[in-house]
């Protein structure tokens, strides 16, 4: 079993290659994200599919460092 920093460097290396099916393969199937400065609620990978689809359109330069 991956450690949770594994899970996370992951997340960070498939979102900066642009791979939302990768992110979506480590998701959990009733992920569940809460952004409180964005106002954003999403229920289930298929809500989460279209939150990464939206905010690559709105940032697409956007990338984490760890």
């Amino acid at each position: 079993m991956a450690t949770p920093a594994e899970i996370a460097n992951c997340y960070v290396d498939a979102y900066n290659a642009g791979d939302d099916e990768a992110i979506l393969r480590i998701a959990a199937d009733d992920i569940y994200v809460l952004h409180h400065n964005r106002g954003l609620e999403v229920r289930g990978k298929a809500g989460f599919r279209e939150m990464l689809s939206k905010y690559r359109g709105i940032m697409p330069d956007k990338h984490f460092a760890n």
